[in-house]
């Protein structure tokens, strides 16, 4: 696959991604705890603390982590 096939098709699993997490997530989820296991760059991790759960992120890759306290601090989402 070439390099140009694999960012559309990153592109495309992202925007389905957004579409249907819209959908399955309830408007409030104030007081929900959530475990994203497997975290990676916490993608559904910030769309569940967006909604207002109490979400704890895990993940073996320290970059992983690195890219999702980034992403907390660019999108202003509470964080302990």
């Amino acid at each position: 696959m070439t390099y140009n096939a694999l960012k559309i098709l990153n592109e495309s699993y992202d925007k389905w991604e957004k579409e249907n997490l819209k959908k399955a997530l309830s408007p409030s989820l104030v007081r929900i705890k959530a475990l994203d296991s497997g975290c990676g760059t916490g993608r559904i991790s910030l769309a569940l603390a967006k909604h207002g759960a109490d979400v704890t992120s895990l993940d073996l890759s320290a970059a992983m982590l690195k890219h999702l306290k980034l992403a907390v601090r660019k999108r202003k989402v509470a964080s302990r």
